[in-house]
């Protein structure tokens, strides 16, 4: 653990749950029984993914993106007595914005002790589990987050609050699509969870009986 830069407590916490379940589990399902202890595969890179974008639903409302990225401008140059910038742009572009209550204090950053922080470039936009408070604001237990995933996210009924689907693009304009039988049209979603506020990738998502657009 110590090598790899892992927490040894939490991981032997989600080994002992692991095991709780698995016994659960052959306990409840006949003719089901998993080996103990269990030895668990690395996840392939589909299920890595799964598992980044279910902690990242999840954690929907610790939502940051980098400065200088999806509209949100770099900070404000601070400058010297001498007029001098005191803050290089590299520097400035490490800094993110978040919403909420933890929004409104100013930039946040990413946790020395992250697996994210080792990351160049960093990305544009992550979740954060915790924030913590010393000599800045940093984010605690970061998962990068793919922009395309939040707004699929927006297009479903079960969207949470702080993802706004918006209204069906005049460009492009809706299509029939004969492969799956549906009429699809596109939307540009958008994240909003004040102060943070940001566009996402444009998406298709079917288009509602309601729109006349559909029977053109």
């Amino acid at each position: 653990c110590r090598q790899m830069g892992l927490h040894y407590r939490q991981i032997e916490e989600a080994t002992n749950l692991a095991h709780q379940l698995g016994r659960i589990l052959s306990m409840r399902i006949a003719g089901f029984s998993l080996p103990q202890p269990l030895r668990p595969l690395p996840p392939t890179p589909l299920e890595s993914l799964r598992l980044r974008e279910a902690v990242a639903e999840g954690l929907i409302d610790h939502v940051a993106v980098r400065t200088g990225t999806n509209g949100i401008p770099l900070a404000k140059l601070p400058t010297a007595e001498d007029g001098q910038t005191t803050m290089p742009t590299a520097r400035r572009a490490l800094q993110y914005v978040t919403g909420g209550s933890a929004g409104k204090d100013g930039y946040v950053y990413v946790h020395p002790s992250s697996n994210v922080y080792a990351l160049r470039p960093r990305p544009d936009i992550i979740v954060f589990n915790q924030l913590l408070v010393s000599s800045k604001r940093f984010m605690h237990d970061c998962v990068p987050v793919d922009a395309l995933f939040l707004a699929r996210l927006a297009t479903l009924s079960s969207a949470p609050p702080c993802l706004q689907k918006g209204e069906i693009n005049d460009v492009p304009q809706p299509q029939y699509l004969s492969e799956s039988d549906r009429v699809a049209g596109f939307v540009t979603p958008r994240y909003v969870n004040p102060p943070l506020e940001f566009s996402l990738p444009t998406v298709e998502c079917d288009l509602p009986h309601s729109d006349i657009r559909r029977y053109r």
